[in-house]
């Protein structure tokens, strides 16, 4: 496969193979100017090899997921990634490892073999675990992870969960929905703080609201019925719940509508993910909304510039915006 040489570059923008080198390496003792033109450059090349035009052979990227099982978020997690890579003509090979963590690492190891970079999605890996995957592979070989740690080892590309959270208590607060509550998710998953997080941060900067129930669920359905069992019990019931996806604020719609309660006139609620059959409950679901076709194009970008410009893997993580879409249920 070809690569994007710094003398590609240097051929494009004029600038001597050093400049261009120390700024690929993220100096910043070269003038803004000159960064500008060398990353502007840089990417122009790289989607260029990406998309296989101008003289760049085809790339394989393999997707290499963990735990799989059947559900809308899978498939909206694989269509994303399957559109961006026909964008951008790359072979893309969606493999599903199962077993212990010691298999996956030796397996995805395995894969570099046939592939220009990797693409993880691990929810269960720890820091310890991603390391261990790393002392595996050779030290320029392109890895990003969609899976969210403390203190990443890959660059880590994940949605913005605490934008999400803020986004969701903003919109009581606009609504005059003063009374709030939240349907946790597991505490101990990142991204799940992260949400809960960014929604009690606003309402705590905002003394006008008011946090008056709370319930710890497990991402189920299950939890979505037993969370609406807490509320009918609850001597403070909440106005409005954000729930911390999109499963749990569904039940929570079913059970309360069969109960005589009306939405968004008696009980606001909105769901994370915002995933296609949201859109066609009753009540219609308001949520955060998630796009994985920006998703995998982010990811493949980010892991294409590894790619054309191999060097040491350093673990930057990297928030893809999330918005609001509101539906009959707030």
């Amino acid at each position: 496969m070809k690569k994007v040489r710094l003398k590609d570059i240097a051929q494009d923008t004029g600038y001597s193979i050093s400049t261009i080198s120390r700024v690929l390496n993220g100096s910043i003792k070269i003038s803004a100017a000159a960064r500008n033109k060398i990353q502007e450059s840089f990417e122009k090349l790289s989607y260029s090899a990406l998309t296989g035009s101008n003289g760049y052979t085809q790339i394989r990227i393999a997707l290499v997921v963990s735990d799989f099982h059947l559900g809308e978020f899978y498939a909206s997690y694989f269509k994303g990634f399957a559109t961006a890579a026909a964008q951008y003509n790359i072979l893309l090979s969606i493999v599903c490892l199962y077993g212990s963590k010691e298999n996956f690492i030796d397996q995805a190891n395995v894969l570099r073999e046939t592939n220009d970079g990797l693409i993880l999605y691990a929810p269960e890996f720890s820091r310890s675990d991603y390391l261990k995957l790393q002392k595996k592979l050779p030290p320029s070989f392109p890895v990003v992870s969609n899976g969210v740690i403390q203190s990443p080892v890959f660059p880590t590309l994940i949605f913005d969960s605490y934008s999400g959270g803020h986004l969701a208590a903003e919109h009581f607060d606009q609504r005059k929905y003063i009374s709030c509550g939240v349907l946790r998710g597991p505490m101990q998953k990142i991204e799940v703080r992260y949400r809960y997080n960014g929604f009690v941060d606003y309402i705590k900067q905002h003394e006008r609201m008011k946090m008056d129930w709370e319930f710890q669920g497990d991402l189920t359905l299950e939890a979505g019925l037993d969370a609406f069992k807490s509320y009918k019990k609850a001597s403070h019931k909440p106005r409005a719940i954000f729930s911390c996806n999109d499963a749990m604020s569904q039940a929570f719609i079913e059970a309360a509508i069969k109960e005589g309660y009306q939405f968004p006139d008696d009980i606001a609620i909105i769901g994370f993910g915002d995933l296609p059959i949201r859109k066609w409950y009753q009540s219609t679901i308001s949520s955060i909304t998630t796009s994985y076709n920006d998703l995998g194009q982010i990811t493949i970008e980010a892991l294409g510039k590894n790619i054309f410009y191999p060097k040491k893997q350093q673990g930057m993580l990297t928030l893809v915006p999330v918005s609001l879409t509101q539906r009959e249920s707030s």
